[in-house]
């Protein structure tokens, strides 16, 4: 894909592997674009060599954002929660001991209750599904 323009870049991640940046691609316009040394697509590690060497300019440093880390985290638990709902199902249920019941019933809770049993989103343990 060609690119005619690459801007506002800056690293994502801590270990500086990713740079968010604003590319023009043809056809597309401008759009927000992650580019890695290893991207699977030939114009993202392309950028990414060119972004390192200095090519766009400077790239700003990472900052931390724990509201997008405590995001990812809902995001992680509210699809932990949707793979373990047939366990809630009537017909479920009845096949179930007392004690797999307990058992799903407090890793929901645990997952559920996620956000305020920890502080900060990089200290989060995920309890185990039964």
């Amino acid at each position: 894909m060609k690119y005619t323009s690459v801007t506002d870049l800056k690293y994502i991640s801590e270990d500086k592997t990713c740079i968010l940046c604003m590319v023009n691609f043809e056809g597309l316009g401008t759009i927000p674009f992650n580019a890695t040394k290893t991207d699977t697509v030939d114009y993202g590690r392309e950028i990414y060599a060119r972004a390192i060497s200095g090519e766009f300019g400077p790239i700003q440093d990472y900052v931390r954002d724990i509201a997008r880390e405590w995001f990812a985290v809902r995001y992680q638990r509210d699809i932990l929660i949707s793979q373990s709902d047939w366990t809630q199902l009537p017909d479920v249920q009845t096949s179930m001991t007392d004690a797999q019941k307990s058992a799903w019933l407090l890793y929901r809770k645990q997952l559920r209750d996620i956000t305020i049993a920890y502080d900060d989103p990089s200290k989060v343990v995920w309890p185990t599904k039964p």
